[in-house]
Parts: C-alpha cells; structure tokens; sequence
C-alpha cells in the first residue's frame, strides 16, 4: 500500500498520457451488541477495512489497474480473538487485442445480474461471510484470477470468461457469533455425549466386552483438545474443513461461461450460461454420527467404538464440490424516473442444509425484480423481491424450503450540499416471517473524513437456537437463527 501511496508524488510519464489515478481508503468500524442475548457472544467486533489502489492508462489507450487490501478483525467477548490478512484486490489489465476483440485479464470481480440487495444472477465470485452481516460491501466478493475476452460490434456485445482455478466461500463454521455452531456448543456437545442422563450405551449382547470407557475416555480427550486449541488453530482447522476435497488448482479443474448483451436506448438485456463449480461444500455429516445424534445412543462393544472413531478421528464432514451449469438473464429499462431490473437464473445442482448435519444437491431455479425510483440526487427509493424454487427438495430442509419468497428495499436521503445522508434499509423473508432492519446515518466532514452510524436489528418468528438439539433441527432461516446479534456500529472513513 506504501509503494501504491507514493505513486501519488510520482512525476507525471512523459508525452501526452495523463498521470495514473491513486487512492486509498482506511475504514475501522466498531460493532456494539448492547442485549447480551447469549452469554457466550462477543459483545464488541471492531473491523478495520483498507484499500489502496492504481489505475493509469498505457500509450495504446490499454489500461492498467492495480489494488491491495487489508483487513483487521477484533472479536471481544468471552474472550478477545484477533486476526489480519492482506491480499490482492482487482488488478490486471484491460486492453484491445486488434478488430472486435478486447481481453480483460486478472485477479477480478465480475458481477452478473441487475439486483443488489437479493442477487439472483451473481454466480461467478466467491463470497467471504466470515463476519456475517457486518462484512464491508467492498471486501464481500473475494477476486479470482480470470480472463474475460469480449467481441464488440455495436450494440451487441459477447463475453467469454475463463476461470482456470476452483474456488470457495470463506466462512468459520464454530466459535464465532456468525458461525453456524457458536461459542461453546461444540463443547457442549460433547459434555452432553459423556453426560448418562442424556447420552445412553447401547446394551451389550452375546457376552460382548464392555469398551464404553474407552469411549468416554476418547470424548473426554477430545473435549479436552478442542478447550486447549488456539483460535489461530481453529480458525486455519476451519478453513482446511471447509476446503476439504476441493479439486486442485488446475485449468482441468476450472470453470468456462458465456454472456451475450443487447444495450438499447435506456433498456439492455443479456443472456448468460456456464459450466461452474458450486461455491458452496455439499458438506455431509458422516451418517454414523447423524445417527448417534438422532437416537442420543452411543455404541459399547468394540466395533461400534472403532466406528464412532473412525467417524471423528478424520473429520467428521463427508464434502465434495459438485459441478454446476447455470443459465438465466437479466436486463434493465428505465421508463421516466424508474428503473427497472431483472435477474432469473437456473442452476442445475445448488447445496442445501438438511436437518442433522446432512445435505443434499438439487436444481434451482430463481427470479427477481427491482424498482428504483430517483427524484433528483437527493432522493433514492429501491424495491426488490425474489422468488426460489428448489425442485425435488427434502422434507428436512434447514435455512430453506422449497418455495422462498423474500422482499427488501432501501431509502436514502441526501441533504446540506450532499455532506449529510440518511439511510434505511431492511429485507424481509415473507416464508420464514423473519427480517432485519438497517438504518444509518453518515456525515461527510470534508474530503478526508466521512462519520456513520448504523443500526442492526435482526427478528424472526422462530427464535434463535438454544440447545444443540436446536442447531441440528432448526425450522427458522437465517435471519432468525442469528437474530441475537443486533447491533449498533460506529465508522470513521479517512480517504487521503
């Protein structure tokens, strides 16, 4: 970021090219839950956001661009976690190859599809959800290398996109506010099995040997090694868990798409198709442990043992990456103040949650719509609501069904010369009966410092989890299952 910044005092190149664009951005946000609705929740999450970037022109009118990024994350709670990372952000080069032909080349963000607030169309990167609701917009699509090779000619423009390598979404799957198991339920968990007013021995048959002490002994251990694991450890086990069997970064192993746009007098539309990957693990909890959760029976003699072992000893997820076409289109128009936009899109094999750790891969099909409505640039109003369907879908799905209606919308409103903006927004899921409101307000100081302040509050008609038995049958979606972490944060924007 150091060498980006001092681009900025460079002497201009010489001749006709006008000097490169540089900028920076240094964002830390402070995140207060104040209802301890979980004892074991972090009650502060300060989050640092930076950004510094390049972009310049080359004598060929090609052009360059170039971004680093780092972030820093502060959970304060039962006790205080921190991490950093730093990485690449979009950089690459975009330029003519000679006659219709234009490459767009990289570490990049491609964005399909019109919606924002309930993206249908938006398949292509990765997303990072470490830090759930409170992750910055900018941060949310993690770049991936690729190649984009357009034919222009027109009105009508056709892409071709080449992702040579397989990817993922990054997520913490325990201990965090945002996890699907939080802090201490794994523990919990596991003080349950070796607990015999909850947890039952099969009884033994046959003159069988007696092996249930080694089993407790080996929850205990295991109990035990998880209490003394470092949340540096835990956070990389999660992350090696969660990319487990992803296919090796091969070309082979990549994923190939094609776009066809239309752009007309204030209306476009396009049609889109590829050969992905699926973002998202089918992660299977291994089918001896659903079982034991199931009955609350854990097995005695010794084969049952060896088999509960051999179910925890390797990672207890079955996960693989299924393949994926998806097709769908999306397009604009605008029709006096309105703008109105469309998504729909099918995928052929899309992951869903199922009841006590398992999981299942079904064909999807999505529609959305939005409406956006400007008076002036003061006063923006926008409307989406999308449809999914899941066909062939299990009884036992969890965070889903098989038909899900949801709507949001945002208001913003600008006023004193454009310093001081007010913002409310809020998406509702009309199947789950559960949503969150987001206001805010920001005030722009001068050109180097923007204040805001936001609140969160999330509610559902199905309360959040209590038990582990709750985590592994929840009827709710997602908003429900995390409604306990509402919350107000506090932003300070230095742009240099």
């Amino acid at each position: 970021m150091l060498v980006l910044l001092s681009l900025a005092h460079a002497e201009p190149s010489s001749g006709t090219l006008p000097p490169p664009t540089v900028g920076a951005l240094v964002r830390p946000e402070v995140w207060v839950d104040p209802v301890r609705d979980v004892s074991t929740e972090d009650g502060t999450e300060i989050h640092t956001w930076s950004r510094a970037w390049v972009k310049g022109e080359l004598r060929n009118h090609d052009a360059y661009f170039l971004e680093a990024r780092l972030q820093h994350h502060v959970m304060i709670g039962k006790d205080t976690e921190a991490w950093w990372e730093a990485s690449l952000g979009e950089t690459g080069w975009d330029g003519k190859l000679g006659g219709p032909f234009r490459l767009r080349v990289g570490n990049l963000v491609e964005k399909w599809g019109k919606l924002d607030l309930l993206p249908v169309a938006d398949v292509i990167n990765p997303r990072d959800i470490r830090v759930g609701a409170n992750m910055n917009s900018d941060f949310s699509h993690i770049p991936l290398p690729m190649g984009i090779l357009a034919v222009e000619g027109g009105a009508f423009r056709a892409e071709t996109v080449l992702i040579p390598f397989p990817s993922t979404d990054r997520l913490y799957t325990r201990e965090t506010d945002w996890s699907y198991m939080r802090q201490d339920y794994t523990d919990q968990l596991l003080g349950e099995m070796t607990n015999p007013n909850i947890y039952q021995y099969e009884e033994l048959v046959g003159g069988e040997a007696d092996f249930s002490v080694v089993l407790d002994s080996s929850i205990q251990g295991m109990r035990t090694s998880l209490f003394d694991m470092s949340t540096q450890f835990r956070r990389n086990l999660d992350y090696t868990m969660t990319s487990d069997n992803l296919p090796e970064a091969i070309v082979g192993n990549g994923e190939i798409a094609e776009r066809l746009e239309w752009s007309g007098h204030n209306v476009d539309a396009a049609l889109f198709g590829g050969y992905f990957r699926s973002r998202q693990p089918n992660a299977v909890l291994d089918p001896y442990l659903q079982n034991t959760l199931q009955t609350q029976t854990l097995p005695s003699n010794l084969e049952g043992v060896q088999a509960f072992q051999a179910a925890t000893s390797g990672g207890p997820l079955n996960v693989d990456w299924p393949r994926t076409w998806i097709g769908g289109l999306d397009g604009s128009a605008l029709v006096g103040p309105l703008q109105f936009r469309l998504d729909g899109a099918f995928k052929s094999a899309q992951v869903v949650r199922r009841a006590w750790g398992n999981a299942s891969v079904v064909p999807s099909l999505a529609a959305g719509l939005g409406v956006d409505w400007y008076q002036s640039t003061h006063f923006q109003l926008s409307v989406e609501s999308r449809y999914t369907h899941l066909m062939d879908a299990p009884d036992d799905l969890m965070f889903s069904l098989a038909d899900q209606v949801q709507v949001a919308g945002g208001v913003r409103f600008v006023t004193m010369r454009d310093r001081l903006s007010f913002q409310v927004g809020g998406l509702f899921d009309v199947t789950f009966v559960e949503g969150m409101f987001r206001p805010s307000v920001a005030f722009q100081a001068n050109d180097h410092f923007l204040f805001d302040v936001t609140g969160m509050l999330l509610a559902g008609k199905t309360a959040a989890p209590r038990t582990v038995d709750d985590i592994f049958q929840y009827e709710g979606g997602v908003m429900s299952y995390f409604q306990a972490n509402d919350g107000i944060g506090f932003a300070v924007q230095y742009t240099p």
